[in-house]
Protein backbone atom coordinates (compact mmCIF):
# COMPACT_ATOMS: atom_id res chain seq x y z
CA UNK A 1 0.00 0.00 0.00
CA UNK A 2 2.79 2.44 0.88
CA UNK A 3 4.54 1.48 -2.35
CA UNK A 4 1.40 2.17 -4.36
CA UNK A 5 1.03 5.61 -2.73
CA UNK A 6 4.57 6.55 -3.70
CA UNK A 7 4.19 8.27 -7.07
CA UNK A 8 7.90 8.79 -7.70
CA UNK A 9 8.60 7.57 -11.26
CA UNK A 10 11.90 6.05 -10.14
CA UNK A 11 10.38 3.85 -7.43
CA UNK A 12 10.91 0.11 -7.41
CA UNK A 13 9.81 -2.83 -5.26
CA UNK A 14 12.32 -4.83 -3.26
CA UNK A 15 10.10 -7.41 -1.60
CA UNK A 16 8.83 -7.84 1.96
CA UNK A 17 10.49 -7.40 5.32
CA UNK A 18 10.36 -9.99 8.11
CA UNK A 19 6.96 -8.70 9.26
CA UNK A 20 5.47 -9.01 5.77
CA UNK A 21 5.40 -5.31 4.94
CA UNK A 22 6.29 -4.31 1.40
CA UNK A 23 9.70 -2.71 0.94
CA UNK A 24 10.44 -0.29 -1.85
CA UNK A 25 12.98 2.35 -2.72
CA UNK A 26 13.53 5.07 -5.27
CA UNK A 27 16.50 5.83 -7.48
CA UNK A 28 15.76 9.56 -7.14
CA UNK A 29 18.52 10.19 -4.59
CA UNK A 30 20.78 7.26 -5.48
CA UNK A 31 23.41 8.18 -8.00
CA UNK A 32 24.60 4.54 -7.82
CA UNK A 33 23.19 1.28 -6.57
CA UNK A 34 25.11 -1.93 -5.98
CA UNK A 35 23.22 -5.16 -5.65
CA UNK A 36 25.57 -7.66 -4.06
CA UNK A 37 25.27 -11.18 -2.72
CA UNK A 38 26.37 -14.77 -3.03
CA UNK A 39 25.64 -16.91 -6.07
CA UNK A 40 21.96 -17.78 -6.17
CA UNK A 41 20.94 -15.05 -3.72
CA UNK A 42 18.68 -13.23 -6.20
CA UNK A 43 20.83 -10.38 -7.53
CA UNK A 44 19.70 -10.83 -11.15
CA UNK A 45 16.09 -11.23 -10.05
CA UNK A 46 16.40 -7.95 -8.16
CA UNK A 47 17.77 -6.21 -11.28
CA UNK A 48 14.91 -7.68 -13.32
CA UNK A 49 12.36 -6.43 -10.78
CA UNK A 50 13.99 -2.99 -10.85
CA UNK A 51 13.81 -2.85 -14.65
CA UNK A 52 10.17 -4.00 -14.69
CA UNK A 53 9.14 -1.41 -12.09
CA UNK A 54 10.90 1.38 -13.98
CA UNK A 55 9.30 0.33 -17.27
CA UNK A 56 5.84 0.11 -15.67
CA UNK A 57 6.12 3.50 -13.97
CA UNK A 58 7.57 5.48 -16.89
CA UNK A 59 6.77 6.05 -20.53
CA UNK A 60 9.69 5.42 -22.92
CA UNK A 61 9.91 9.16 -23.64
CA UNK A 62 10.45 9.82 -19.91
CA UNK A 63 12.95 7.10 -19.10
CA UNK A 64 15.40 5.17 -21.22
CA UNK A 65 17.50 2.23 -20.12
CA UNK A 66 20.84 0.87 -21.18
CA UNK A 67 21.14 -2.82 -20.32
CA UNK A 68 24.40 -4.73 -20.27
CA UNK A 69 24.58 -8.48 -19.73
CA UNK A 70 28.03 -9.88 -20.49
CA UNK A 71 26.94 -13.43 -19.56
CA UNK A 72 23.93 -13.29 -21.92
CA UNK A 73 21.60 -14.78 -19.30
CA UNK A 74 19.22 -12.49 -17.43
CA UNK A 75 18.55 -9.28 -19.32
CA UNK A 76 18.09 -10.61 -22.86
CA UNK A 77 14.35 -10.97 -22.20
CA UNK A 78 14.15 -7.15 -22.31
CA UNK A 79 15.17 -6.92 -25.97
CA UNK A 80 12.38 -5.09 -27.77
CA UNK A 81 11.34 -3.06 -24.72
CA UNK A 82 10.64 0.47 -26.01
CA UNK A 83 12.51 1.94 -23.04
CA UNK A 84 15.81 0.50 -24.27
CA UNK A 85 18.45 2.41 -26.14
CA UNK A 86 19.22 -0.21 -28.78
CA UNK A 87 19.28 -3.76 -27.48
CA UNK A 88 20.71 -5.51 -24.46
CA UNK A 89 24.46 -5.46 -25.06
CA UNK A 90 26.34 -8.72 -24.59
CA UNK A 91 29.52 -8.26 -26.66
CA UNK A 92 32.41 -6.85 -24.61
CA UNK A 93 33.68 -4.52 -27.34
CA UNK A 94 30.18 -3.14 -27.89
CA UNK A 95 29.60 -2.89 -24.12
CA UNK A 96 32.66 -0.71 -23.72
CA UNK A 97 31.49 1.44 -26.64
CA UNK A 98 28.04 1.80 -25.07
CA UNK A 99 29.54 2.83 -21.74
CA UNK A 100 31.70 5.42 -23.52
CA UNK A 101 28.55 6.69 -25.29
CA UNK A 102 26.79 7.10 -21.93
CA UNK A 103 29.73 9.20 -20.67
CA UNK A 104 29.57 11.39 -23.80
CA UNK A 105 25.78 11.73 -23.45
CA UNK A 106 26.06 12.75 -19.80
CA UNK A 107 28.73 15.34 -20.59
CA UNK A 108 26.52 16.67 -23.41
CA UNK A 109 23.57 16.93 -21.03
CA UNK A 110 25.67 18.85 -18.51
CA UNK A 111 26.51 21.38 -21.23
CA UNK A 112 22.80 21.68 -22.11
CA UNK A 113 21.87 22.23 -18.46
CA UNK A 114 24.65 24.78 -18.04
CA UNK A 115 23.53 26.72 -21.12
CA UNK A 116 19.99 26.94 -19.68
CA UNK A 117 21.23 27.64 -16.14
CA UNK A 118 19.21 24.62 -15.01
CA UNK A 119 20.14 23.01 -11.71
CA UNK A 120 19.06 19.50 -12.69
CA UNK A 121 17.24 17.48 -15.34
CA UNK A 122 13.81 18.26 -13.87
CA UNK A 123 14.38 22.02 -14.06
CA UNK A 124 15.76 21.69 -17.58
CA UNK A 125 12.77 19.61 -18.72
CA UNK A 126 10.31 22.11 -17.19
CA UNK A 127 11.87 24.82 -19.34
CA UNK A 128 11.67 22.62 -22.43
CA UNK A 129 8.00 21.86 -21.80
CA UNK A 130 7.25 25.58 -21.35
CA UNK A 131 8.83 26.20 -24.75
CA UNK A 132 6.83 23.27 -26.26
CA UNK A 133 10.03 21.29 -26.83
CA UNK A 134 10.62 17.60 -26.17
CA UNK A 135 12.12 16.97 -22.72
CA UNK A 136 15.13 14.71 -22.20
CA UNK A 137 14.44 11.28 -20.73
CA UNK A 138 16.21 10.03 -17.64
CA UNK A 139 18.83 7.40 -18.38
CA UNK A 140 19.25 4.30 -16.20
CA UNK A 141 22.21 2.00 -16.83
CA UNK A 142 21.74 -1.60 -15.64
CA UNK A 143 24.78 -3.88 -15.66
CA UNK A 144 24.36 -7.54 -14.78
CA UNK A 145 27.59 -9.29 -13.81
CA UNK A 146 29.84 -6.24 -13.54
CA UNK A 147 32.53 -8.49 -12.05
CA UNK A 148 32.72 -10.51 -15.28
CA UNK A 149 33.10 -7.35 -17.31
CA UNK A 150 35.85 -6.19 -14.95
CA UNK A 151 37.69 -9.48 -15.46
CA UNK A 152 37.46 -9.31 -19.26
CA UNK A 153 38.41 -5.65 -19.75
CA UNK A 154 39.51 -4.29 -16.36
CA UNK A 155 41.27 -1.05 -17.35
CA UNK A 156 38.69 0.29 -19.79
CA UNK A 157 35.75 -0.82 -17.65
CA UNK A 158 37.15 0.76 -14.49
CA UNK A 159 38.02 4.01 -16.25
CA UNK A 160 34.58 4.35 -17.84
CA UNK A 161 32.61 3.26 -14.76
CA UNK A 162 34.63 5.67 -12.60
CA UNK A 163 33.83 8.56 -14.94
CA UNK A 164 30.14 7.61 -14.98
CA UNK A 165 30.15 7.45 -11.18
CA UNK A 166 31.73 10.91 -10.96
CA UNK A 167 29.14 12.36 -13.31
CA UNK A 168 26.29 10.58 -11.52
CA UNK A 169 27.39 11.93 -8.15
CA UNK A 170 27.31 15.43 -9.59
CA UNK A 171 23.70 14.94 -10.70
CA UNK A 172 21.72 12.10 -9.18
CA UNK A 173 19.24 12.12 -12.09
CA UNK A 174 21.64 9.78 -13.84
CA UNK A 175 21.71 6.29 -12.35
CA UNK A 176 24.16 3.46 -12.51
CA UNK A 177 24.45 0.06 -10.92
CA UNK A 178 27.96 0.05 -9.53
CA UNK A 179 29.77 0.18 -6.17
CA UNK A 180 28.66 3.01 -3.91
CA UNK A 181 28.06 4.01 -0.32
CA UNK A 182 24.43 2.87 -0.24
CA UNK A 183 24.32 -0.92 -0.25
CA UNK A 184 21.18 -2.92 0.45
CA UNK A 185 21.97 -6.29 1.94
CA UNK A 186 19.41 -9.03 1.54
CA UNK A 187 20.04 -12.18 3.56
CA UNK A 188 18.11 -15.39 3.26
CA UNK A 189 17.10 -17.08 6.48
Amino acid sequence: EAFQRNKNPLRFALGRDVTGNAIGATLENMPHLLIAGATGSGKSICITALAVCLAMNNAPEDLRMVMIDSKMVELLRFNGLPHLYGKVETNVDRILGVLRWVVVEMEHRYRLLEAEHARDLEAYNRRLRKANKTPLPRIVVLIDELADLMMIAPDETEKTITRLAQLARADSNRHLRQPAVRVARIDRA
